[in-house]
């Protein structure tokens, strides 16, 4: 099934990220501390009340706890909720809840099996929707080790009868809520006033990712300027009456002169919105001389930000005060000088600033730490004048932002050696497997037969369990771990373990750093080998399946390239196959090849689809062959080599189709009707090769070894070519006419 939740363990993320690095919007303090109590938590999730999606009802206030696990049951007998609604819904429910509650919130519902049947492959079931909720600290973004909390919580939310898909908005719900803005009125730069009327406009759906509406403004035959801030504001000022039975305006932004974007959140259970949840409002003007204009970007920088080195190798940050009217700004660097001569070469430098932070941050890359780090001397200090270009939404770019910025080096944290990266990592213990481990990587193998999931999961349980004091892997991390290359037949599975580092005070040594991150992003790699093989994730279904259940295939005519179609059963949340190559025919099992076709390319993979081709020049030679009787078939196999999509990793995997080959036409030519006269005469079975005698009485043999027997204009001709006399018809010249 879908991730569970995914909305607010996104949402939960940004606010780690953002209190982590600065005060948070909604709490300027950073995050209030108040002490939280699992009580606190539970009232607060009993707080959203009643919530229906589709034919099904739940209370949240009469959740009930065992332990860790919270229950909700639906409330109606034998209805179907919708699965993702009710995802979606709750999602905005906790995540307006829990802004202030003491700690982050991650919910996670990757072991959940309950399914409204909407995903590839997938069918729908009643299973209860299952998510684990896990606690974070808001200023470190690290698992919270709070007695009362480090277990975190299941939530469970019951269902009596098969969950159902919830249908999307249409363009009709987004035009229903944008009509409600009405009138709005803007005021140009010279004072006129112009009436914006979105009580009347239309929505259209472009495509499956777009929606659009135009939005006409009339100048009434006057020349002026609207500043584009000033629009965006006077829709956001009006969007509260936005609001309907399914969803709201969340925020207007510009996205270019002409082009603005309108964000919804849903705001029920009973509909979800399609990605990307906005419209592109298109604004055009008659009827005058009117305009959209930027406003100039004014920043003045009033303090120098300081980095402080270390040997961690990770990205640093340090802030600095600036003074704008702009709410956003990204900077870009264009020019890196030093201002000494310590000789520190820097790639990229990066700075944002968001007005609710109170302060501009700017960023210098791990690798460009570690090097400052390196070539400075103790308490020395390097600067240099950075030039950014500066961009906010609304305005024009500024070009000539100069800011200064200091390196110090800091002090040398212990390191982390790669011996001790080993030790630790073989402390891991994964039920069901055997471990090796050697410069920084793991594999295991497993004891017994394992699937690819239960490998997965295991391994994630595994992970959490490795002591946090030197080297953290983040267990929401863990929780979205999925295989980098998919484990099927004899090949491996591969794993790479990412958001790796070093704890607070340690650092990892240069040998490891540079083992760590040798591909990128400092990650290490597990991988899992079968105990034998790794079971089939894919199957043919229904006819073909087996040399008992083969798929029948009637040759025809041989005059075009006829199709058979077959069924391929995939796991849930697999993608269907963007690539299917078959090969040539196979012996089935232990079936004798009567018909001398093993090796014949008898099929073409069709439209890398289920279905096979019959090429023609291939099934005629079946067709045309006298051996062969009419109405006789042959079980084959093919190997069909499938390329899909499982969760993320491309798979290839192969598997067998089985095949009965049915001869239902036949050519009756010369050479077939020899042999029907032939076999007629001698109660012989014949071929072209072996031969067959014809006793016509004790004086007359005729032996048609090495013959040329043929059937023309109603006589059966039987001549001998055999240059040893063999053939030869006694007493009887060596040419014999049967007359038909």
């Amino acid at each position: 099934m879908k991730k569970f939740f995914k909305q607010i363990f996104i949402a939960a993320l940004v606010t780690i990220i953002a209190v982590s690095c600065s005060k948070s919007p909604t709490n300027p303090s950073g995050g209030i501390n108040t002490p939280a109590s699992p009580s606190e938590f539970v009232e607060k999730l009993k707080s959203i009340g009643m919530v229906k999606a589709g034919d099904q009802e739940w209370n949240f206030a009469t959740i009930s706890q065992s332990g860790n696990v919270l229950t909700v049951k639906p409330m109606n007998n034998n209805k179907s909720g919708y699965l993702s609604g009710l995802e979606n819904y709750i999602g905005i429910k906790v995540d307006e809840l829990f802004q202030d509650f003491k700690y982050a919130l991650g919910i996670n519902s990757d072991n959940s099996t309950a399914s409204d049947g909407s995903n590839p492959n997938s069918q729908a079931n009643s299973n209860p929707l299952e998510a684990k909720i896990t606690f974070y600290d808001k200023q470190t973004g690290n698992p919270v080790t709070d007695a009362d909390f480090k277990d975190g919580f299941i939530l469970k939310i019951e269902a009596n009868a098969n969950w159902a898909v919830t249908p999307e908005a249409t363009e009709e719900d987004y035009k229903k809520s944008i009509n409600q803005l009405g009138t709005i009125n803007v005021t140009g730069k010279s004072g006129n006033t112009f009436s914006m009327n979105f009580a009347d406009l239309n929505v259209t759906k472009e495509n499956q990712y777009s929606y659009t509406a135009d939005l006409t403004i009339d100048a009434n035959g006057k020349t002026d300027t609207i500043d584009l801030l000033s629009f965006v504001d006077a829709i956001k000022s009006q969007i509260s009456k936005s609001k309907t039975e399914y969803l709201e305006i969340s925020y207007v932004s510009i996205s270019s002169e002409n082009s603005f974007s309108i964000n919804f959140n849903a705001v029920s259970a009973n509909k979800v919105l399609s990605y990307p949840n906005n419209i592109t409002l298109k604004v055009n003007f008659i009827n005058g001389n009117l305009s959209f204009a930027k406003r100039d970007l004014t920043i003045t920088i009033n303090s120098t930000p300081e980095i402080v080195t270390d040997n961690r190798g990770e990205s640093k940050n340090a802030e600095f005060n600036i003074s704008t009217d702009a709410e956003s700004i990204s900077f870009q660097s264009t020019s890196i000088v030093e201002k000494t001569s310590t000789g520190i070469k820097i790639n990229y430098v990066y700075a944002s600033y968001y007005k609710e932070d109170g302060a501009a941050s700017i960023q210098l890359q791990g690798d460009d730490v570690l090097n400052a780090h390196n070539t400075l001397q103790a308490g020395e200090t390097a600067e240099f004048e950075i030039t950014f270009t500066a961009r906010a939404s609304g305005y024009n770019d500024k070009t000539d932002v100069k800011v200064t910025l200091k390196i110090r080096k800091g002090d040398d944290l212990p390191d982390i050696t790669l011996d001790e990266f080993n030790t630790w990592l073989n402390t891991i213990e994964v039920s069901g497997f055997t471990k090796q481990v050697g410069s920084a990587a793991v594999t295991l193998t497993a004891s017994a037969d394992t699937t690819p999931d239960t490998a997965l999961k295991t391994i994630k349980d595994a992970l959490k369990k490795l002591s946090k004091d030197k080297i953290i892997i983040d267990d929401y991390s863990i929780d979205y771990l999925s295989w980098s290359t998919f484990p099927t037949g004899n090949k491996d599975g591969i794993i790479n373990v990412y958001s790796i580092e070093a704890a607070e005070g340690y650092a990892f040594s240069d040998e490891l750093y540079t083992i760590l991150t040798a591909n990128g992003s400092a990650h290490f790699t597990i991988t899992v080998k079968p105990q034998s093989s790794w079971p089939s994730n894919i199957s043919i279904e229904g006819a073909g399946s087996s040399s008992s259940n083969p798929l029948t295939v009637n040759l025809g005519d041989g005059s075009a390239n006829t199709q058979v179609s077959y069924t391929i059963k995939y796991p849930e949340n697999a993608q269907q196959a963007y690539n299917i190559s078959v090969s040539s025919l196979k012996q089935a099992d232990s079936i004798a090849d009567s018909w001398g076709s093993v090796d014949t390319y008898l099929f073409n993979q069709y439209n890398n689809s289920a279905v096979l081709e019959i090429q023609s020049y291939e099934s005629q030679n079946i067709i045309n062959n006298i051996n062969i009787a009419k109405d006789s078939s042959q079980v084959y196999k093919v190997t069909l080599t499938v390329n899909y999509s499982m969760n993320g990793p491309s798979v290839e995997e192969d598997i067998d189709l089985y095949v009965k080959l049915v001869k239902d036409y036949a050519v009756i030519d010369s050479s077939a009707m020899s042999k029907i006269l032939i076999e007629g005469l001698s109660g012989q079975t014949y071929d072209e090769v072996s031969g067959v005698n014809m006793n016509i009485n004790n004086n007359v043999t005729i032996n048609m070894n090495q013959a040329s027997a043929y059937y023309y204009d109603n006589n059966f001709n039987a001549t001998d070519y055999s240059s040893s006399g063999q053939g030869s018809i006694s007493y009887i010249n060596s040419n014999l006419k049967l007359i038909i």
